[in-house]
């Protein structure tokens, strides 16, 4: 759904005082809220602007919901930009009484967009019975769907739900909503994030119908329902507590990707995404949906699932299932981490910590569980991995630089027992030393007749099995490979593979300027424009203030520039790259636009500093070192685009930062092609600064 771009953040004074809002008891609608004494912006404009924190008190709600009539008329976005903490008390009367709702109740409709950004270092704090809703609560009508809710901490602040707090994008039939949230402090879930049919968690004696084996939330019988996509990424760690639930769930089509990205994970609770079958999705024609959860950290991961089936706290789940299944898109788990991955498992019973497995009663295949430490060990421990199939067996692949431990621990890929049937394939990998277990360790690969699944183990340093593999005649022998330059480069290329989030930052460089400079523009600057462009005769300058950062500690440093999705790259040829070369002199970024030419000093195609942009004369002392920018001739990193594709783009300048150098030429080699970057004046940049250019230094 088209979500609205949201205003730069109001200039604040040092002497001002927060103007701090809380919100009666009872319903305030989002249309009485905007534009009144308490939007600091005074404009009726679809954004309320507070300038402090914002309250929501027990039984107090902003609704912008559908209205009874006209029975097809949706409910209605809202956005607001909270310059303090965004705080929903408790509501303990297990109503839906408190909090930001934007749903759809009545008939025909969609649940509206929710838009919240977070701003001065302040918090989101919701507590036990708080919800933020954008769902459509109304019943069939598969066309329509929930909202999206997009929640953005632009400075250090933290994301807590406590028991009982719920953010919901579902869809009672049709296609769920997207849940994005992105903050730089600690995210902490003990409630529950849900793009599905409903919010109601199952717990039931039937498997089908029980958080950990079947469906996850309550789901009505027949009809089209898709589940959302869940997006959660941070600077910091992420928690998800015991009572935790983060699910996408889908039951004809398939449920979406749930990712969780930050520096450090912890899981004591469920991470799911599940669905019935996927027989609606056609991926030929550019559905995206898949049965996929990606757990990415810069740090460790640890989820800790020992008493699963029983009542303590470690109830540690992450699913990538099919219920039933019916012509599937294939099901993943994928587990990174820098350092290093511990996952524990009960010790007994019919739980496995990590699933991707098939749907039971149509023979569906076992999926596929990726556990990849790129930098440090691994610790498997339990019943712990879990890929099986009705027909099919899935793949494990745990892998790591160092140990991988699977003492204690029970490995599953198997298949059903038919002569159409197979076991799956488990494959075991440390690259610099072993492979260890024990005589409680298990691994599982039986299916087929004959029983033909294969446990493979692949490690630096020789070390026994001393576990079982069922059957006994799985086991390959064991591979050794010398830790050599090959395997080193195989190592480096799977770290680079990853792109995992860079922690232990030495500093925070600002990115205080940027600019395109064309060569056809008259000398015109574009130091204030939205984009960045890169293209013949057009290129990308960027600088950074590295006062703050104590350069003889840097190990690594990353200019990282992200695509602007609107205006993907065009016309890129296999040879074709974008290189990031050191600029020799510093520059000023100025305040032109395509739109207006601005005013003062900025750079500009032949002049580092141009006195006066306002005119189309050279207002500097000519260098003719600087035409299109003055830079190193051979460029420190580069990087080879993708047409039509979006993301970022990563360059290695460590040696660059190391050695004092403060800004990059982004330059395309060849002829053809064109790429377009958030600038940091991007409106969606100074919503989301991750967006805008970013130097990561570790």
């Amino acid at each position: 759904m088209r979500r609205k771009t949201l205003p730069p953040t109001c200039e604040r004074l040092e002497s001002r005082v927060l103007l701090s809002v809380d919100i009666p008891l009872g319903e305030t609608l989002f249309t009485d809220l905007d534009g009144s004494i308490n939007d600091l912006d005074g404009l009726s404009n679809g954004v309320v602007v507070i300038d402090g924190d914002l309250t929501i008190p027990k039984n107090a709600r902003i609704t912008a919901n559908d209205p009874d009539r006209p029975k097809k008329q949706g409910a209605t976005d809202m956005a607001f930009v909270i310059n303090g903490s965004l705080i929903i008390e408790e509501d303990d009367d297990g109503g839906r009484d408190t909090g930001i709702f934007a749903e759809n109740n009545v008939g025909r409709g969609n649940g509206g967009n929710i838009d919240i950004t977070i701003n001065d270092g302040g918090d989101l704090i919701m507590a036990g019975g708080a919800y933020i809703s954008a769902s459509r609560r109304s019943q069939g009508f598969g066309k329509d769907g929930g909202g999206d809710i997009n929640i953005t901490m632009s400075m250090l602040g933290d994301v807590t739900m406590a028991p009982g707090s719920v953010i919901e994008a579902n869809a009672l039939g049709g296609v769920a909503g997207a849940i994005t949230i992105a903050a730089w402090g600690k995210i902490t879930v003990d409630g529950m994030i849900v793009a599905g049919p409903t919010s109601n968690l199952l717990e039931t004696s039937n498997p089908r119908h029980h958080k950990h084996t079947g469906f996850v939330v309550e789901t009505p019988e027949g009809g089209v329902q898709r589940g959302g996509r869940i997006t959660i990424t941070g600077d910091a760690e992420i928690e998800v507590g015991t009572e935790g639930v983060i699910v996408s769930q889908g039951r004809d089509p398939a449920s979406d990707f749930v990712i969780l990205e930050g520096c450090g994970i912890d899981i004591f609770g469920l991470v799911a995404s599940v669905a019935k079958k996927s027989n609606g999705l056609k991926p030929n024609r550019g559905d995206t949906n898949r049965v996929e959860v990606i757990l990415r950290s810069g740090k460790h991961i640890n989820i800790f699932g020992e008493d699963l089936g029983g009542t303590g706290p470690n109830q540690g789940r992450v699913r990538a299932d099919y219920v039933l299944g019916e012509k599937q898109v294939p099901q993943k788990v994928s587990i990174f981490a820098r350092n290093d991955i511990t996952i524990k498992g009960p010790a007994a019973g019919d739980l496995y910590s990590v699933t991707s497995n098939g749907g039971r009663s149509t023979g569906q295949d076992g999926g596929t569980v990726d556990v990849v430490s790129s930098q440090g060990g691994m610790i498997v421990m339990g019943r712990a991995l879990q890929a099986r199939g009705q027909q099919l067996g899935g793949f494990i692949n745990p892998t790591a630089k160092n140990d991988v431990d699977l003492s204690g621990g029970q490995l599953s890929a198997s298949g059903g027992s038919t002569t159409r049937s197979a076991g799956g394939h488990v494959s075991v990998r440390s690259y610099e030393k072993s492979v260890l277990s024990d005589a409680a360790t298990v691994i599982d690969v039986s299916g087929g007749a004959p029983e033909n699944g294969t446990a493979t183990l692949t490690m630096a340093v020789d070390a026994a099995f001393n576990g079982t593999t069922l059957p006994a005649s799985a086991l390959n022998p064991n591979v050794i490979i010398a830790f050599d330059l090959a395997a080193m480069q195989e190592l480096m290329d799977l770290e680079l593979s990853l792109s995992l989030p860079e922690c232990e930052k030495t500093g925070s460089p600002q990115n205080n300027k940027d600019s395109t400079l064309i060569h056809g523009g008259k000398d015109r600057n574009l130091g204030g424009d939205p984009d960045l462009v890169v293209r013949s005769q057009t290129r990308t300058v960027v600088g950074f203030d590295l006062s703050q950062v104590d350069l003889s500690a840097v190990t690594s440093a990353t200019l990282v520039m992200t695509i602007n999705p609107a205006k993907l790259p065009k016309g890129w040829g296999k040879n074709r790259m974008i290189g990031a070369h050191a600029l020799n002199v510093d520059f000023t970024e100025g305040n032109g636009t395509r739109a207006t030419r601005g005013t003062g000093s900025g750079t500009a195609w032949h002049c580092a500093t141009d006195t006066d942009i306002s005119n189309d004369e050279r207002d500097c002392v000519v260098n003719k070192d600087w035409v299109g920018g003055d830079y190193q001739d051979v460029a420190t990193d580069t990087v080879k685009p993708q047409s039509n594709t979006a993301g970022t783009h990563s360059f290695d300048v460590t040696a660059d930062v190391q050695a004092g150098v403060f800004g990059w030429a982004l330059v395309r080699n060849g002829n053809g092609g064109k790429i377009t970057y958030y600038s940091r004046e991007h409106p969606d940049a100074i919503a989301s600064p991750l967006l805008a250019p970013r130097l990561v230094i570790t």
